[in-house]
Parts: structure tokens; sequence; C-alpha cells
């Protein structure tokens, strides 16, 4: 199928440092994937869960200027790790993980959420707002999190040391890695075993 392979073809362009994110999608491009109007790539159709539902979606790159926006608005730097993975995939669903991004929307003049579009969940508003959840320092940058179980969700930081950790909200870490490939290697494996547990949305 052309659009298959034109996915494919993207996919064998993310850099080997996330392959991760690459080696776990390719087994489900037969379910049905599309590239959207935006240029997201929906892998792994399941209809039984709704229409436009997949389970993945690959988000269009950010674009680098919106880095420096962030700075300004949030008061904090996005890690370096982290703005090569933007450059990739500006966030990512996979099963019940998500990685932030910079919401397209988010970037005009005035920022305004569109409900219209598939977007990704907003590092910005993550980093102001939801952050409070989870009673961490302001040196902490938010960037994601996935189901822990079927009534709680953890949180992802990267601190001030470059460690990433996984926290529950009652601060509880339940992972902790040096780099972002190993993170992302393990989190997405863990994501994909919660997802066939009984009870899942993705089951």
């Amino acid at each position: 199928m052309e659009t298959n392979a034109q996915i494919e073809a993207r996919l064998n362009r993310i850099p080997e440092e996330f392959s991760a994110l690459r080696d776990q999608v390719l087994g489900y491009l037969s379910l049905g994937s599309v590239i959207d109007s935006d240029n997201n790539l929906l892998i792994g159709h399941i209809p039984r869960v709704g229409v436009e539902a997949y389970l993945f979606t690959l988000f269009a790159p950010a674009q680098k200027v919106w880095f420096d926006k962030f700075s300004e608005n949030v008061h904090k730097e996005i890690p370096a790790s982290y703005q090569a993975l933007l450059l990739v995939t500006n966030g990512y669903f996979a099963f019940d993980l998500s990685l932030y991004g910079l919401t397209p929307s988010m970037q005009k003049s005035p920022p305004l959420l569109d409900r219209t579009k598939r977007q990704c969940h907003d590092i910005s508003e993550a980093n102001r707002f939801w952050i409070k959840e989870f009673g961490v320092s302001e040196d902490q940058f938010y960037f994601g999190g996935r189901a822990w179980s079927t009534s709680e969700n953890l949180g992802y930081f990267i601190g001030p040391d470059a460690i990433i950790r996984a926290l529950r909200k009652s601060g509880e870490m339940v992972g902790e890695w040096s780099t972002l490939p190993a993170f992302l290697k393990e989190e997405l494996t863990s994501a994909a075993a919660f997802a066939k547990i009984a009870g899942s949305l993705w089951s």
C-alpha cells in the first residue's frame, strides 16, 4: 500500500537514538495507517474504540523557533535531548502513554487550543499548570506520562541533573533513566504491556 510505504520511509529516517519509536510501530502498519492533513502519522487503526482511534500517533516535527517561545512563556528551557525528540515527533501517543509537544495552534498569536484538530498534549500547559499536581520543584521539566493503573497516571520529568524520572503523585519514584533513548526503550515496552492487561481500553 502506497501510504504504508510513505509512512515506513518516514519512520526509517528517525535517528537511531530514537529507534524505539520506529520499532514499536512498524508491526502495526497493516492494521490501517494514514498520514493526516497535518502531516501526522496515525498508525494501527482500532475502529472498535472509535472511527478516528489509532494505537499510535507521531506528530509532525516541531519548529525550532517554538523552543524560544516556550522559554519566554514558561521561563524554563526545554532540555536539549527533548528538543531533539521534538524535531522528530512533536509529541507521541502510544496506547495510554503520551509524550507532550508544542501544540501548533498554541504557537499562534493569540494562542488558542484548536479542538477541531488532532494535536499533542501541550508541554507549556504541563509545565505551567499540570506540574503542580505532582508537588515537584519548578526546576523539573514535565514532558509526559502514562497509565500506572486503571485509575492513576505517572508523570515523566527531566531534572537539572538530566536524569529522567517517573513519579507517582504521591512522590514515589517508580523509574529512573540516565538517557532519553534508554527511557524510550523501557517505557514504550511498559505501555504496550499495560495495554494487554484486563480492562485496558486497548486490549
